[in-house]
């Protein structure tokens, strides 16, 4: 049984965790005691039931040990410690600091600290693994709690000492911090004590008396890569050097940052990448070859990760013979074995010091809350989401060992998760809405994990098309909201960096836009979805994750807490009481479930102003049509015999219509419906769809022959659905946007239409959108940076203008008689279609003016008075032209129709010419 917490944050960030949640014979329990450091054995993943809290715990009592001792020390003073170390630490916790420290980060300082300059008869006696030839130590830190800044506490401690006790070899002047990936490195250019944007500085770690000390230190940021032997033995040519001497490799690695210094000290970043596989009897080896395509790749990635910790440790072992390595500080998230390394999974490294575990940042505040599907009406016993990739891919194509994929694989993959992708992102449209009313500077951002290349090639494609929210669609010239990661271009992309190579261009772009998601005014600030393979890469701190699918397999919970990390850093700091959530589909994450709704304020306010039609102004309410296209007359009929065709029935049994997430039970935790898909997916636009497909499958003809046919096409589609589609169980008829629904009604029509007798012609009409054919200035009060102006016989408060033609032309239609109402086309939806070198375009006219009627004619608001569009041109291009086409014959098209009133259109190129036109 899965508990429930009402509250998840019931510690401060600032102070010594006093609480945490436990399991205890299927109760929730709050203990008024610090949660013990600890791991889970073997912890696999399984159906939705269990949580980490009630699997076997098995505490970590070195670490335990060295929290009491280092609890004991900083209540006594810290006896024994330096000087410099001693300011260090008070500057640290002053009272009333303007950026405090978070208690995680000054506990994993005072760690490394006191194994250094703690009492020696408790240090001594400490039963940490050693496995180098150096004394290696491991920070354990939840993704999100901010290591970085433990980065640069440490360096400025050692630093520090080091200028002031050039003797003591306790302490370094020389820092090599060696990194997984080129991201990461860029990252941490910001402990270079130089650096414009150091942390030293933007954190306040050193009091104002020894800045100027922190120079004299020389810190190295690097990645692994450069720690790769050289040896041209098998070069062909004369010379022939072979593998280089310790001592010429360290020169060759450190010369150019850290000269000839020795005595080093290493920060390992990301240090689950750096171990050694565990000793293996030749008994052991037998029958561990892999045989399916599933293992062979795990196997391969094994491999990859296995070579990638021989080069990182074998390096710095040559630099440890050649210069000296004083110690080792490693930071990670997840220091834990994998599986394959010899150790068993999930094993924690037996040097780790210090632990602030995920359940701890959460119960914090640190980072956001992992909710998980936890119940919906799908009437299984798990919910579909919680698991997805382990219910999906029994029904998936099997391929070939070796053999390429099979496009209808991925084909049937859509089709079985589009209901959770819809619901995920409707959850997301939830978010993107609230954030933009907020003004915030950057979108949230979902993120989509895929087990292999042709899976992420798929549903990117099918996001960035539209076909579940238009927020995520890929427009030409609008930015590319949905964006796939390769993983083989940004290892590429990084490996010519490091080697001093030429980088390949569209490489390094790419590269720079997953670096930048979430950073407002960067390549990457304004994706909202990423659609990666495998998981991203470390390094990668966008604070805008607010939805992740998993759709892969997760064997262990080790794997599903990296993925999850991805999405734990906060949007906000300000109030660190208000938690902020991420709701994760596919991904069995066994975190407690909470409840609740609450999340963080705005941040990133920019002034901005209000535009709201005013209740006053009422009767200066224009309407107009929104024409997406243009019928011709029809010169044949078809008919169906809808009433004999079979029911559709809409029903959650097919995919569920809503999933809770956070709590079990009915009416607890909250609940994920798509309501914001049926919004971006209204029934009137689904069924214009599904007609638009029919009357293309159907090949009437040229296009011509299509565009007469279509309106025949969607008075039948809407008759099935009206007459022969019924939803049940609750569920919406909305639902027919989804794939299942509409094939199947799709295939039945095409099957049932049948041609009839010509009925002759119809004159041209035009086509309103399907969803809000009639658009109108009484829209949704909204925000913008925009320079505005106030109006006066505008319905809406302010004309939002983008020039000072466009501002001078407001004030005169303000002014003017001759206008009874009038409105700047800005957020109103009034667009003109129009075709420019055989593609379809629509452009948006400036304003839009109702002109007063004349003495004695009727008063009030009048469906048939004079309308004018206006335009405010001044250089005319070719496209300008094209549009002037698009233009006239939309006039031709709503005169005819005439339902709206008469209609002309003026372009103006210069604001004066206004009068003559009015």
């Amino acid at each position: 049984m899965a508990i429930i917490v009402d509250e998840p944050i019931i510690n401060s960030p600032f102070a010594e965790p006093t609480r945490h949640h436990r399991m205890r014979g299927g109760q929730a329990e709050l203990l008024d005691a610090r949660r013990p450091s600890g791991f889970t054995p073997g912890l696999r993943t399984r159906g939705g039931q269990g949580t980490l809290l009630e699997e076997e715990y098995v505490e970590l009592p070195v670490v335990n040990d060295i929290r009491e001792c280092v609890r004991r020390w900083r209540e006594a003073g810290y006896p024994g410690a330096t000087r410099t170390t001693l300011d260090l630490l008070r500057h640290w916790q002053t009272p009333g600091r303007e950026r405090p420290l978070f208690f995680c980060q000054l506990e994993a300082a005072e760690t490394a600290i006191w194994l250094a300059e703690g009492p020696a008869a408790e240090t001594s006696r400490l039963q940490i693994e050693a496995q180098e030839r150096y004394a290696r130590h491991c920070l354990k830190m939840a993704t999100g709690a901010g290591k970085t800044v433990v980065m640069a506490m440490l360096i400025a401690w050692s630093v520090l000492n080091k200028a002031r006790q050039p003797q003591d070899r306790r302490f370094s002047d020389a820092v090599l911090v060696i990194c997984p990936n080129l991201t990461v490195k860029e990252r941490l250019v910001v402990l270079h004590p130089a650096d414009p944007a150091n942390y030293y500085g933007a954190f306040d770690l050193v009091p104002p008396g020894l800045r100027a000390a922190l120079l004299s230190g020389r810190v190295m940021v690097t990645n692994w890569h450069v720690l790769g032997m050289p040896d041209d033995a098998r070069r062909r040519g004369i010379v022939q050097r072979g593998r280089p001497s310790a001592g010429a490799f360290a020169n060759l690695v450190l010369r150019a940052d850290l000269g000839s210094k020795g005595n080093l000290l290493v920060i390992n970043d990301e240090a689950h990448h750096a171990w050694r596989t565990a000793p293996r009897s030749p008994e052991a080896a037998v029958g561990t070859e892999a045989t399916s395509a599933g293992e062979l790749a795990t196997a391969g990635r094994l491999a990859d990760e296995e070579a990638e910790a021989r080069v990182w440790l074998s390096g710095l072992a040559l630099i440890h013979e050649a210069r000296g390595i004083n110690r080792a500080l490693d930071f990670s998230a997840t220091p834990y074995y994998l599986s394959g390394s010899g150790h068993a999974e999930g094993e924690p490294f037996g040097w780790i010091v210090s632990d602030f575990s995920l359940l701890d940042a959460i119960e914090s505040g640190i980072v956001k809350v992992p909710r998980v599907p936890v119940d919906d009406n799908s009437g299984d016993p798990d919910p579909r989401y919680l698991d997805l990739w382990e219910r999906v891919k029994g029904r998936l194509p099997k391929r070939a060992r070796g053999g390429e994929p099979d496009l209808s694989r991925d084909g049937r993959l859509l089709d079985e998760i589009e209901g959770a992708l819809a619901t995920l992102a409707s959850a997301w449209k939830r978010e993107f809405d609230r954030w933009e009313a907020e003004g915030r500077l950057v979108p949230p951002a979902m993120i989509v994990v895929c087990d292999q290349t042709s899976t992420a090639e798929r549903v990117a494609a099918y996001l960035a098309r539209g076909s579940v929210l238009p927020e995520l669609a890929n427009e030409p010239g609008k930015p590319e909201w949905t964006l796939r990661i390769d993983s083989a271009l940004l290892a590429k992309a990084e490996e010519a960096l490091e080697a001093g190579q030429t980088k390949e261009q569209a490489a390094e772009a790419l590269r720079l836009r997953v670096a930048t998601v979430g950073k407002p005014g960067q390549p990457g600030g304004e994706v909202r979805c990423v659609v990666s393979v495998a998981m991203l890469s470390e390094g990668w701190d966008a604070q805008n994750v607010t939805q992740i699918l998993g759709l892969r397999a997760f064997s262990s919970q080790l794997l599903c807490e990296q993925v999850v990390g991805r999405g734990l850093r906060r949007s906000s700091y300000d109030d660190m009481t208000v938690p902020e959530y991420v709701d994760v589909y596919g991904i069995p994450f066994q975190a407690f479930p909470v409840k609740g709704e609450r999340r963080a304020g705005p941040v990133n306010v920019r002034p901005q102003t209000l535009v709201q039609p005013l209740r006053d102004r009422a009767a200066l309410e224009l309407r107009f049509p929104r024409v997406v296209g243009y019928i011709s007359d029809a010169r044949f009929r078809i008919t169906a015999d809808v009433e004999a065709m079979p029911r559709l029935e809409i029903s959650p049994e097919v995919d569920p219509t809503w999933v809770k997430v956070g709590a079990r039970g009915a009416g607890r935790g909250a609940v994920h419906e798509r309501g914001e898909f049926y919004e971006a997916h209204r029934l009137q636009r689904t069924i214009f769809e599904i007609s638009a497909k029919i009357t293309d499958d159907l090949k009437f003809g040229d296009e011509h022959g299509r565009r007469i046919m279509f309106p025949q096409v969607l008075r039948i589609v809407q008759r099935y659905i009206d007459s022969r589609v019924a939803a049940v169980g609750g569920a919406a008829l909305d639902e027919v946007a989804l794939g299942p629904y509409r094939r199947e009604i799709e295939s039945r029509l095409i099957a049932a239409i049948r041609p009839a007798a010509d009925e002759g012609e119809q004159p041209l009409l035009p086509v309103l959108h399907d969803m809000a054919g009639i658009g109108t200035t009484d829209v949704t009060p909204f925000l913008t940076v925009k320079s505005c102006q106030s109006t006066v016989r505008s319905h809406l408060s302010q004309a939002v203008c983008d020039s000072g033609w466009e501002a001078t032309v407001a004030r005169a239609l303000d002014e003017s008689v001759r206008v009874r109402a009038w409105v700047k086309n800005h957020r109103l939806g009034f667009e003109i279609p129009y075709t420019f070198r055989g593609e379809a375009h629509a452009y948006t006219p400036d304003f839009l003016v109702e002109l007063a009627v004349p003495e004695g004619g009727a008063g009030g608001r009048r469906e048939s008075g004079e309308h004018l569009v206006v335009e405010v041109k001044g250089l005319e291009r070719e496209q300008d032209r094209a549009k002037q086409v698009g233009m006239r014959r939309w006039i031709d098209a709503v005169n005819h129709w005439g339902r709206l009133g008469r209609w002309r259109f003026e372009k103006l190129h210069s604001p004066h010419d206004l009068d003559r036109v009015l």
